[in-house]
């Protein structure tokens, strides 16, 4: 048997499989599922799981006797309607969930930011102009040190060193306008707490 009648022959049994799986699949999808888009989706997600299943084995394996895809679709078909209807029951009882959460700061909160940003750049000035630049692209424009290495041709080292010193200055001037190390603390977390909910 040359190769050509090998594939033939193989495309003609992975076919005959995929339409016996498929018939199972759908005969208990829709058996169990009230809806029509449900049954289908029940019954790809069913046939998708098993050719994974199938695939990553041995093609010459089969996919299993009669009365086994019976048992595995019918049970899969179960689970399928019982996880729609409970989706359903949660929906249910909490109308509009995803309203009730947002991602997005409130007011309260884009006024605390607003805040905290006034009051982190009033010291700004007190800085040289090369200090207030570097400030302006690394921390504001969150620009990397890399990119700012190959814009001012300086050493990744320097420019490390800079910002150091650039942060010690502010907290410097912070520190004498009354933000002490509990309130910078209670902004961080806050802004933390913006970054991880974004």
């Amino acid at each position: 048997m040359d190769d050509r009648a090998k594939k033939w022959a193989a495309e003609r049994r992975l076919n005959a499989e995929l339409d016996r799986l498929t018939s199972i699949a759908e005969e208990y999808a829709t058996q169990y599922m009230t809806a029509n888009d449900y049954a289908a989706d029940c019954s790809s997600e069913f046939i998708t799981g098993k050719l994974v299943a199938w695939c990553s084995q041995d093609y010459d394996a089969n996919l299993g006797s009669e009365h086994e895809l019976r048992r595995e679709a019918e049970a899969f078909a179960r689970r399928y309607a019982y996880r729609r209807r409970r989706k359903e029951q949660l929906q249910c009882e909490t109308p509009n969930l995803e309203r009730l959460a947002s991602h997005e700061p409130g007011p309260e909160e884009i006024v605390q930011c607003a805040d905290l940003l006034a009051r982190l750049l009033r010291p700004l000035p007190r800085l040289q102009p090369a200090q207030q630049a570097l400030f302006a692209r690394h921390i504001l424009e969150q620009k990397r040190l890399v990119d700012i290495e190959r814009e001012t041709g300086r050493s990744a080292d320097a420019l490390g060193k800079a910002i150091r010193r650039i942060l010690d200055r502010l907290r410097k001037f912070l520190e004498g306008d009354a933000f002490d190390d509990g309130e910078i603390g209670d902004y961080r977390s806050m802004l933390d707490g913006f970054r991880s909910s974004a």
